[in-house]
This record gives structure tokens, C-alpha cells and sequence, in this order.
């Protein structure tokens, strides 16, 4: 199985500001919610990789609270369509959270590049 590196693509697709062919996070946990369909190697493979995510994301939004941002709010960012859920910095299609702010309607961020949001101060930012 080769989902870590497929992680590690969807890394290096960021630190390129490049477009990702889809979420990575989402495949993983769309496998995740039918784990008990999958071969027991896959369904290990994916529990590893979702643990790995789960790590990254309460990590990355700690940071963005020691930031600053305060605001947050449950948005189904799967809702959207890839387009409208891309990193503005670096392109990666955002599946589990997302940062945005009320003067830039239709901008976000992944947690990785919430400075480079707009000009407002980070408690005006809102976790999605």
C-alpha cells in the first residue's frame, strides 16, 4: 500500500503552490467510513494513515490558534466544489478545516498558510 506517499505527494504538491488531482484527506476518510469492507492490509494502512492526519490537523490548529484566531465555525468544506476550496497560497484542495475572513468572501487557506490570508489580524480569522 502506498498512501503515505501519496501523503508526501500532497506535501510536495504544496511547497510547489501546485493544483492536487484530489483530496487525499478525503479519500482517506471516505475509505476510513468503509473500513469494514476493505481486505484487513488496506483497512491497517488506511488506520495508519488517518491516525497521521488526525496528528497533523489537532497539531496545525493549535498553531493557528496561538496565532490568534479565536472564531470558529463547523463548515462542510465537502460541500464546495474543488475549486472553491483551494488554498489560496498553495492550491491544496482543503477537506478537514480551513481558514477564512469576512473581507475576502471566497478566499481561504489551508492551516499551514493563514498568513497569507489578507492584512487583517488573526482574531478576525475564522477556523472552519
Amino acid at each position: 500500500m502506498e498512501l503515505p506517499l501519496g501523503r508526501q505527494c500532497v506535501d510536495h504538491y504544496r511547497g510547489l503552490n501546485r493544483y492536487c488531482v484530489f483530496s487525499h484527506d478525503e479519500m482517506i476518510c471516505k475509505m476510513a467510513s468503509k473500513a469494514d469492507s476493505l481486505d484487513v492490509v488496506l483497512a491497517s494502512t488506511v488506520q495508519k494513515d488517518l491516525a497521521v492526519m488526525i496528528e497533523e490537523e489537532k497539531t496545525l490548529r493549535e498553531a493557528v490558534h496561538k496565532m490568534g484566531v479565536i472564531d470558529s465555525e463547523k463548515i462542510n468544506l465537502e460541500l464546495l466544489a474543488d475549486d472553491e476550496r483551494q488554498c489560496v497560497k498553495c492550491k491544496t484542495t482543503c477537506f478537514i478545516s480551513a481558514v477564512y475572513c469576512p473581507c475576502t468572501p471566497g478566499s481561504l487557506v489551508c492551516l499551514y498558510h493563514m498568513e497569507d490570508l489578507c492584512s487583517c489580524p488573526p482574531y478576525k480569522h475564522i477556523l472552519g
